[in-house]
């Protein structure tokens, strides 16, 4: 996430997941990114998720908390995924900056 403004940003990332052979789940984390920075949050850490588990199937919903930071104009918001299949198949895909 890039914070391109010269505030500070109070940002909830809010995760809705399903691991394999389970229920569907969500999960908030509150994090604060600096004015003019980037900030990065690793996925496996929120939900307590390893690259050698089980497949975990999820989505993000990134929004500003304009009631804990009201000068905080907006932030962008790139979501990456790489991805390594049984040492056989390697890749990614990329989206930026989509609000909707």
């Amino acid at each position: 996430m890039d914070n391109p403004t010269a505030n500070a940003c109070a940002v909830n990332i809010t995760y809705l997941y399903t691991q394999d052979r389970g229920s569907p789940l969500t999960k908030t984390v509150a994090i604060n990114i600096p004015a003019n920075s980037r900030y990065e949050e690793g996925v496996d850490g929120d939900l307590g998720t390893s690259p050698n588990g089980f497949g975990v199937t999820d989505s993000a919903i990134v929004a500003v908390n304009n009631t804990t930071t009201p000068l905080c104009a907006g932030i962008v918001a790139e979501r990456p995924i790489y991805f390594n299949f049984h040492n056989t198949a390697w890749g990614g895909t990329d989206v930026v900056g989509y609000t909707g």
